[in-house]
């Protein structure tokens, strides 16, 4: 490893392994300085140790990512255990959306389909139309167009119902991104449109999305200099927004 590696392991060793009582659960893990990874190190030791009191991390994104995995697991358990359907999807969503942060997949999928059955359970339909559009993103990601085309105008149209912006805006422009055929029945809003409705909605990732479809339209049109404009704004955002 690194000179700093050495020295931030060094140091701490120097006085913890003094101090009686300290059990060390996990052999020296490397997280190569990268958030993600120390996310997947930390998700792997809480399904393996029932408790865990201290991480010591050797930079901000690695403890970051170690922080995450718990925040993450003890939110499901706790929502889980209150027996509160609300809660547990709302627990099921935070996981979905921390995707940009954690880069777990699986997790975000399996918490996906979960909340898809809770909410159609439930009948809760603005929760219903946010984890299609999630549905629908996945099934885009494995090539299946027809299923990511269909869920994507049923949260559209769902969202519209339930007055759940964010459901909208994400589908809407999920939509936009795909062949015309495809797009289903009635208008959608253009793109600079759907970015007023992100704006207002005041999620970064949300307005993130509309931004790269509108630099990927003007881009395959060859107006290069209105691309780069939105790329810009792209950047501005993401520079305010963790993990991105």
């Amino acid at each position: 490893g690194t000179q700093p590696a050495h020295d931030r392991h060094d140091g701490f060793h120097e006085h913890t392994d003094k101090e009686p009582g300290i059990k060390y659960l996990l052999d020296q893990q490397s997280g190569d300085w990268k958030q993600d990874q120390a996310y997947n190190i930390m998700s792997t030791a809480l399904r393996n140790n029932e408790k865990i009191d201290l991480v010591y991390g050797h930079n901000d994104p690695m403890a970051y990512g170690a922080r995450t995995a718990q925040r993450l697991a003890r939110s499901v358990e706790v929502a889980r255990a209150s027996g509160d359907d609300a809660v547990l999807l709302r627990a099921l969503e935070v996981v979905v959306r921390s995707l940009v942060v954690t880069f777990d997949l699986p997790a975000a999928i399996a918490a996906m389909q979960e909340g898809l059955a809770l909410a159609t359970r439930t009948g809760d339909m603005a929760a219903l139309a946010r984890f299609e559009v999630w549905a629908a993103m996945a099934a885009c990601q494995s090539g299946d167009l027809e299923r990511a085309s269909a869920l994507a105008r049923s949260a559209y149209d769902r969202g519209l119902g339930a007055g759940d912006d964010t459901a909208v805006v994400y589908a809407a422009t999920l939509l936009m991104r795909m062949p015309a055929s495809r797009r289903g029945s009635g208008e959608l809003p253009s793109l600079e449109m759907l970015l007023e409705r992100a704006g207002r909605l005041g999620q970064a990732i949300v307005t993130l999305q509309v931004l790269e479809a509108l630099s990927e339209r003007d881009l395959a049109a060859g107006d290069v200099a209105s691309a780069l404009r939105w790329i810009d704004r792209q950047l501005v955002v993401a520079a305010g927004c963790e993990g991105t």
